[in-house]
């Protein structure tokens, strides 16, 4: 389960943000046990993860603290945990300025085996810093984790990207002259988003292709 959420724009308005917020608060469903935003302010990324509920978390969270200079890039999540409530996403690489939130599984390797295992040293315990570690290094996600089920929002001060492949969904959609995603098009329907798309599942080269330096 897990839902996760982006949104940018250029030029957000007031009813945007109320289109984004029902994203969050229907994202529930999909993961009641903590929840977080990361967003952009001043080029550089702000992350707040809480282990409550996304519509608890939404009760004191201004999302007016999302606009900056009248843009929006941001991500969200809502979790469902099969363990403990550690380790929460967005996760954040601070030194190559990245977020990221995942929907899916990566490894059921446990966490001190990752390093030797994959070339990584993490900072936390969630499998899902090992997409954000592969994408720092330049490695093929394919090659890396070939079972993984992967549905992703990526994030820098420059751009937001999305990749899933065949194993979960993603859909996204507009809202005013900006970009909404979510994990269900119930989702996006509920929050009133217009022209509501799959997003098309991306397997084998492409996973490596999508997040190259040529590609950006």
């Amino acid at each position: 389960m897990c839902a996760i959420i982006g949104f940018e724009s250029e030029n957000v308005t007031p009813q945007d943000l109320q289109v984004l917020k029902h994203a969050m608060l229907a994202s529930r469903i999909r993961g009641k046990h903590a929840s977080g935003v990361a967003w952009v302010d001043d080029n550089k990324i702000i992350c707040e993860t809480r282990p409550i509920p996304i519509d608890r978390f939404l009760q004191d969270f201004d999302l007016n603290k999302i606009v900056n200079a009248g843009k929006v890039r941001m991500i969200a999540h809502a979790r469902y945990s099969t363990s403990d409530l550690e380790y929460n996403q967005p996760i954040i690489s601070k030194d190559r300025g990245m977020a990221i939130v995942h929907n899916g599984v990566v490894t059921q390797e446990p966490p001190e085996n990752w390093e030797k295992l994959f070339g990584y040293k993490c900072s936390t315990k969630n499998d899902s810093e090992l997409l954000l570690q592969a994408i720092i290094h330049g490695d093929a996600l394919k090659d890396k984790f070939p079972s993984a089920s992967i549905a992703m929002l990526t994030m820098t001060k420059d751009w937001l990207k999305p990749l899933r492949n065949s194993k979960r969904p993603l859909w996204k959609a507009r809202v005013g002259a900006g970009t909404i995603y979510a994990s269900t098009c119930d989702i996006l329907m509920r929050a009133g988003a217009e022209d509501i798309v799959k997003l098309e599942s991306v397997d084998g080269k492409e996973l490596q292709k999508r997040y190259l330096n040529e590609d950006r």
